[in-house]
């Protein structure tokens, strides 16, 4: 049996195209057999994300053809059964950790790695904080290195081409990112001041409405780029009487590719809330920009 993969499910044969509303299809019209199979995965086209979603949408095709009656639900439990077996979560996670591998790879300097290592080997971690963070050390120039587990290098990679030609106060770039012994190095600039949630709620809510401004100003920067922040974190932002606020723990927006995040409402409580809308209103909320094709864009590639 031929199938079109044309509005992203199985067509009924010519045959059942007539039936009249109100009338009964054979389930087999909704059943899955090796030929859907093959037809899905070759429509496609090697991409696991796009596959992954039109299983999706035969599985709802399914769900829908259960509660109106055209197959059982003995079927219905066989067919998922089927399908789930098409894209397995693991490959599909090591799918698009690929994907940033292969768009954002580059080429480091091998002894200057070397020479980090063996700078940080005597030396003590400035900070025992983050969940995944094995420590944290200081290098000159008021740089950094994090260390982080090996699974992270994905993510933490893109960091180098996407804050490269960033610009501004309290901007914190990441100059190269490599992995060593079984862990994921992150050589970055380090964030100005101290915690925020050293300060006394007085004197956060004393703090400047041109440093509110900045920080807003900031984010939506990121976001412009591709860098994804969480300042409903307090522990990811620093301050400085002086020189305003830094954001630490940026990641690249790659999962929440094509995905708005609404920034009223997402920033800590700590902050002064008054002092944040009105920066909200003067600078706008920021869209975060993807940095993969997002699903949409591989779909009309395909002409799905």
């Amino acid at each position: 049996m031929e199938y079109k993969i044309n509005s992203l499910i199985n067509k009924p044969d010519k045959q059942n195209e007539n039936i009249p509303t109100g009338e009964i299809q054979e389930s087999s019209s909704f059943l899955v057999d090796a030929d859907y199979i093959e037809s899905i995965k070759s429509a496609s086209g090697g991409d696991l994300e796009v596959l992954d979603y039109l299983v999706n949408i035969k599985t709802s095709e399914l769900i829908d053809a259960k509660k109106s009656g055209k197959i059982t639900t003995a079927e219905l439990l066989d067919q998922r059964k089927i399908l789930d077996e098409v894209v397995n979560f693991k490959d599909l996670s090591s799918f698009k950790q690929k994907e940033l591998i292969d768009a954002f790879s580059f080429e480091g300097d091998e002894n200057a790695r070397k020479e980090l290592l063996s700078f940080i080997s005597n030396k003590e971690s400035i900070t025992n904080k983050g969940a995944n963070q094995k420590g944290v050390y200081d290098l000159p120039n008021n740089k950094i290195v994090k260390i982080v587990s090996a699974g992270n290098y994905p993510f933490e990679l893109p960091m180098v081409k996407l804050t490269k030609d960033l610009e501004g106060e309290n901007v914190i770039k990441t100059y190269d990112v490599f992995t060593a012994n079984d862990f994921t190095y992150v050589v970055q600039d380090k964030a100005v001041g101290k915690d925020v949630h050293e300060y006394s709620q007085h004197e956060i809510d004393g703090i400047s409405q041109d440093h509110y401004d900045n920080l807003v100003q900031l984010i939506n920067m990121y976001a412009s780029h591709g860098v994804g922040t969480d300042p409903s974190k307090i522990s990811n932002l620093f301050y400085d009487p002086q020189k305003g606020f830094s954001v630490i723990d940026l990641g690249a927006a790659t999962y929440q590719r094509g995905v708005d995040y609404h920034i009223n409402g997402y920033f800590t409580n700590n902050l002064a809330r008054h002092k944040i809308d009105e920066s909200i209103n003067k600078f706008g909320e920021y869209k975060l920009k993807p940095i993969l094709p997002t699903l949409n864009d591989k779909l009309k590639k395909l002409n799905l």
